[in-house]
């Protein structure tokens, strides 16, 4: 064979190898991009890291043009439970928070009381409580959920209220 081929394929299968190589990494890259996606956080977890999933909220507030809305609470709290109970009986209403806001629960408890990023925020009086962010983790309300209460249950022009004046495109008036 002439050198010059003996140097051709040898370039070739060194190209292919290359190629083979590179193949994998590419495919593992788009594993982990997949698997990095934002998933809220929707369960008050006291083993969770409130300050790691703070942060990934305000990214992905920042990056889909949302608010964050912050709900402090635990599985100990009634009025916890009454609220998710509140939003699931009202379809539109979790729309209208899904759409607006990246929505993030922080639990507090006797276990984990979240004191690293509670305490960048004002003092809680009862539970659950939620705070408001801007797209760039700027607080724009601290909300007693007290006031939304109706009976045994929440009132859903205050809560709607509520949602639609600390939205992005709300403009903030105090409920």
């Amino acid at each position: 064979m002439e050198p010059t081929k003996r140097f051709s394929s040898k370039l070739l299968v060194a190209g292919l190898l290359l190629v083979l190589t590179c193949f994998p990494a590419i495919s593992q890259k788009r594993r982990y991009t997949a698997a990095t996606k934002y998933v809220p956080v929707m369960e008050y977890d006291p083993k969770r890291n409130a300050t790691f999933d703070l942060a990934a909220a305000i990214k992905e507030a920042h990056r889909t043009h949302r608010n964050v809305l912050i709900e402090v609470g635990g599985d100990w709290c009634s009025w916890c439970h009454t609220l998710d109970k509140f939003f699931a009986a009202h379809p539109e209403l979790m729309q209208l928070r899904d759409k607006n806001f990246v929505t993030l629960k922080v639990n507090y408890s006797d276990e984990n009381q979240n004191k690293e990023v509670l305490s960048r925020y004002p003092e809680i009086s009862g539970y659950p409580h939620i705070f408001f962010l801007d797209s760039h983790g700027k607080l724009l309300i601290s909300q007693d959920t007290g006031v939304l209460e109706s009976g045994r249950s929440y009132n859903l022009e205050k809560f709607t209220t509520v949602l639609t004046n600390w939205g992005p495109k709300g403009k903030p008036v105090q409920p």
